[in-house]
């Protein structure tokens, strides 16, 4: 009579799974809470740049170097650096519709414009210097855009936070993180 090991390995493999995404998903959201902090105790200037640091790009390379060969790094880091590209059409647009509608629209309208220009930047096989050209081009448009806006009040209007926020915070982030992993 022969012992079968599958179902013992199969919890080992199952519980392997689980943990790495528990890692992945802590990973995130400790960062993301970290960037939050840093960024409300350093006040607006400061705080953008904190956010702008690539605190979540970071400790996501670091996953998908232990997890991916050299060719789909390089491949995904070529992608994040022509998807840069939504992320300052995201802000410019941010920039002009946050004084005048809600948070709300505000955030539909500029990640909905971000999501199209994600998906436009799926549909193209990137080189290094045409990556580095559209992000030049798209900066200058921003930069041209923007230029008539005042700069704003040292020190911005803080929020009461709750208890819960910045938990929450790590929690979205950390969600978001698991669904995209079991996803792709």
């Amino acid at each position: 009579m022969s012992i079968e090991f599958f179902p013992v390995q199969a919890i080992f493999i199952i519980d392997a799974v689980w943990f790495s995404l528990l890692i992945k998903v802590a990973v995130t959201a400790v960062t993301v809470i970290a960037a939050a902090i840093a960024a409300e105790k350093s006040g607006p200037f400061w705080g953008g740049l904190v956010i702008g640091l690539p605190t979540s790009a970071g400790p996501a390379y670091v996953m998908l170097a232990i997890e991916y060969d050299d060719a789909f790094l390089a491949i995904s880091a070529l992608n994040s650096l022509a998807g840069n590209t939504g992320a300052v059409v995201f802000l410019v647009i941010l920039t002009y519709a946050a004084p005048g509608l809600s948070v709300v629209s505000t955030l539909a309208l500029a990640t909905g414009v971000w999501l199209v220009i994600a998906w436009g930047v799926g549909q193209v096989v990137w080189t290094v210097p045409w990556a580095v050209l559209i992000n030049i081009i798209v900066l200058a448009v921003a930069l041209w855009l923007t230029r008539d806006i005042p700069p704003g009040p040292r020190t911005g209007r803080a929020l009461a936070r709750r208890w819960y926020d910045l938990p929450m915070r790590g929690l979205v982030v950390g969600v978001f993180v698991a669904v995209v992993v079991t996803l792709g």
